[in-house]
């Protein structure tokens, strides 16, 4: 009679194998429908599998997609955008810190670069590219104005991840968002959370002057306009820009 672990363990990787074989089948016939994309529904074929299952073979299609659109991807802006959608995806740390190294190697002083930065400021381990908030203050200093956007949402929700309220925590945050003080042109109303925090750990800090500067420049920004508004009014003007070269073209 066989034991009843080597039973478990023929039948798990029996399950895993099926499972594979699955997956890739679905896969090949996901790649057919990026040639015609009617001829295969993979929600309607994924639809009666447990949701783990549904989970891991939307997950290998996902990637598959991502790793075709670096394939293709030939401008820089484009290697860049794929690389970075592939870092945000992948799910094994050795793999997803090569994603970023080459990011933080080949595309250091893009302004899209700013998650690989993010990700080795508050990385804990000692890394070569290791950088520090004063490099991530002084990267941030040449980024357009939306990127700058993004990329103290992206790096203030990833530092509260970590700190926390823990002791020291307010002191980590006051050095992080100092800079904010120094704008000579004041953000967008989104902001005014950031300002708030500033002078809250200023104050938790012993830090008054630093604390009322940002109280009066919280109250400033919350009469900004919203950085959605910014974008349609962006979008507006390069709309208006391509009908007139247009135009001018025709004539």
């Amino acid at each position: 009679m066989r034991k009843p672990d080597s039973f478990w363990l023929i039948l798990i990787c029996a399950v895993l194998l099926a499972v594979y074989f699955l997956s890739e089948a679905i896969l090949r016939q996901a790649t057919v429908a990026r040639i015609n994309p009617d001829a295969v529904d993979v929600n309607a074929m994924l639809a009666d599998l447990p949701p783990q299952l549904q989970t891991r073979i939307q997950d290998r299609i996902t990637y598959t997609q991502l790793r075709t659109n670096l394939k293709k991807a030939v401008t820089p802006a484009e290697i860049l955008n794929a690389l970075l959608a592939l870092a945000a995806f992948e799910k094994n740390p050795a793999e997803q810190e090569k994603l970023y190294t080459r990011i933080f190697q080949e595309y250091a002083k893009e302004p899209g670069a700013y998650p690989a930065y993010i990700y080795f400021m508050f990385n804990k381990e000692e890394r070569l590219n290791r950088v520090s908030v004063a490099d991530f203050h002084a990267y941030q200093k040449k980024l357009p104005i939306a990127e700058l956007f993004y990329s103290w949402g992206a790096a203030y929700n990833k530092l509260r991840e970590l700190t926390g309220e823990g002791e020291g925590s307010h002191k980590v945050r006051l050095e992080f968002l100092r800079p904010l003080n120094e704008y000579k042109q004041l953000p967008f109303v989104e902001y005014y959370p950031l300002y708030e925090e500033l002078r809250l750990c200023a104050l938790e800090c012993g830090e008054p002057e630093t604390a009322q500067r940002a109280a009066k420049l919280s109250e400033q920004v919350s009469f900004q306009r919203s950085f959605s508004e910014y974008m349609m009014q962006m979008e507006e003007e390069y709309r208006y820009r391509t009908n007139l070269q247009t135009k001018k073209a025709g004539q």
